[in-house]
């Protein structure tokens, strides 16, 4: 007869190999879907200065982009020289990989070129030249092994965090699939936005800090806070308003962890913050001077955009047309963007994914809980959520402009799933399939048709593509043999694909009996 305890330790196994079952389930479904839709790889002109700058350093040994800046819009301007116009981070992702994949990127540009021919005027012109074309592959390499992985990461990160909050597993799987099915997150991340790549950095922080404070955590060291401290670091080089929202994680993190771990938190936040600087002193005269201030700006986009005038700037001929060197860096309070970003805009945030108001009812439910580490999470989730409005209100300009949905308000998307948690597991299972069903038609479309979309129901779009992705789609526009009959058969081999996978997942592991736990919902394990 075993002993109490080996029969304590047998019952007790079940639960985590459920538990592990459902997180690698989540990773796995999350990356194959992100991978099939990645999108944006080939004419995002922010993500193309980001990996010219990558090139430049790589092949060049400089932050230089004279040769690689033909038809880039994106771009910076200093003593007679080109620069990315984007934030540092991206393009520190994706030296490494530009490194090691440089010797294949070569062939493989010049196999592609006959293709890149084909392609109409206008998009062709980004890929007339085989660095063009490598530029491109750098850019779908970075990301299907960065930045769709990590952002995969962001859905079992909800599930720990929700599960923690509420304690009901079911509920808070449920939550992460409309993360990753139900929400814009899809669209964006798989279109390696570097909102959701930050935001997915900065809640691996407050992932790590709750990990640690229920006795969960892989390992307690400061090397693990150093790695920590250097991806939120990463967060603010990749896009600088982020700062706003690594501040209370990081404040959270310091006071719940000990003398050596906050040692290593600080390190790693030097580490990257401290190579962003000096990108800046390098290209632009000062660790405090970003590519904003000396972009090179459109005379409408000034006028328009950012109700400025043009007197006294220096004008440069590029991409066809005059632009200024203007220092884009300008903050002026506008409330309205959070309720058009949120509500009022064409493609807000909750046109798509209504049951994120339930954030409202889900942060006053984690206030009022009587778990001490519940009552934290919400606030420093919500003060994180407070820090992306702030971050929302201060641009001079409307944030859905080239992109589907408030790109701008994407990073709080996380966020506010797990202040809903309380308030979503609260509903009958029933009631979250049909709202994550509901939520998943509209973001489903605009994972397939990315920038395309202009409503939450673009069904046009599907009458003319068929089901789609972003690949399938732009190799119609250009009549590279792909109809809308053979994309609509390729999509329902994938969703073949996904419920098979699904199914795989969700079987109970073996020997695991079905209970009742003490809330009275049915449920595999505890």
């Amino acid at each position: 007869m075993p002993a109490p305890e080996s029969a304590a330790a047998e019952a007790v196994r079940p639960a985590g190999d459920r538990r592990s079952r459902l997180r690698r389930g989540l990773f796995v479904i999350s990356l194959v879907a992100l991978t099939f839709h990645v999108a944006r790889f080939a004419g995002d002109n922010m993500g193309l200065a980001a990996m010219s700058a990558a090139m430049a350093i790589v092949e060049r040994g400089t932050l230089q982009i004279d040769p690689y800046a033909r038809d880039l819009r994106e771009v910076s301007w200093r003593d007679g020289h080109y620069y990315s116009g984007m934030p540092p981070g991206k393009s520190f992702v994706a030296v490494p990989v530009y490194a090691l994949t440089r010797p294949i990127l070569a062939p493989a540009a010049r196999a592609l070129m006959p293709v890149m021919r084909r392609l109409p005027e206008g998009p062709g012109r980004l890929f007339s030249e085989p660095w063009m074309v490598r530029r491109m592959l750098l850019m779908l390499l970075v990301h299907l092994l960065v930045l769709i992985p990590v952002a995969a990461c962001t859905t079992v990160m909800l599930f720990d965090l929700a599960r923690s909050a509420v304690g009901d597993r079911p509920g808070a799987f449920s939550l992460a699939l409309l993360l990753a099915f139900g929400s814009l997150w899809w669209a964006h991340a798989a279109g390696g936005s570097a909102r959701t790549f930050a935001a997915t950095l900065v809640l691996a922080l407050l992932w790590w800090v709750a990990a640690m404070r229920a006795g969960t955590a892989p390992a307690r060291r400061p090397w693990a806070m150093l790695g920590l401290g250097a991806a939120a670091g990463l967060a603010v080089a990749t896009r600088y308003d982020m700062i706003l929202m690594v501040i209370p994680p990081a404040i959270y993190a310091v006071a719940r962890t000990s003398w050596r771990e906050r040692l290593g938190l600080a390190a790693g936040l030097a580490l990257t913050l401290g190579l962003a600087a000096v990108y800046h002193y390098a290209a632009f005269g000062s660790p405090l001077r970003t590519p904003y201030n000396v972009k090179l700006t459109p005379v409408l986009h000034i006028r328009q955009q950012y109700r400025g005038g043009t007197e006294g700037l220096t004008w440069i001929e590029h991409c066809g047309e005059p632009m200024a060197v203007y220092n884009q860096d300008r903050r002026e309070l506008r409330l309205g963007n959070i309720y058009d970003d949120a509500i009022g805009g064409p493609t807000a945030l909750l046109r798509f994914t209504p049951p994120l108001a339930l954030a409202l009812v889900g942060v006053v439910l984690l206030g009022r809980a009587p778990s001490r580490s519940a009552r934290e999470l919400a606030l420093v989730t919500g003060a994180a959520v407070l820090g992306n409005f702030l971050a929302v209100s201060l641009i001079p300009f409307a944030g859905f402009m080239g992109s589907v949905g408030p790109r701008y308000m994407m990073p709080a998307v996380p966020f506010l799933m797990l202040l809903m948690a309380p308030a979503w597991v609260a509903l009958w299972a029933w009631a979250r399939g049909v709202l994550l069903g509901l939520c998943f038609v509209p973001s489903y479309l605009a994972a397939m048709f990315t920038e395309r979309v202009e409503s939450p129901l673009a069904f046009d779009l599907v009458a003319r593509f068929g089901l789609s992705n972003y690949i399938m789609s732009r190799a119609q526009e250009a009549h590279l043999g792909i109809s809308p009959g053979l994309s609509t058969a390729v999509c329902l081999a994938f969703w073949a694909v996904m419920v098979a996978l699904a199914m795989h997942y969700l079987r109970p592991p073996h020997g695991t009996q079905r209970r009742v736990d003490d809330g009275g919902r049915g449920d595999a394990s505890a």
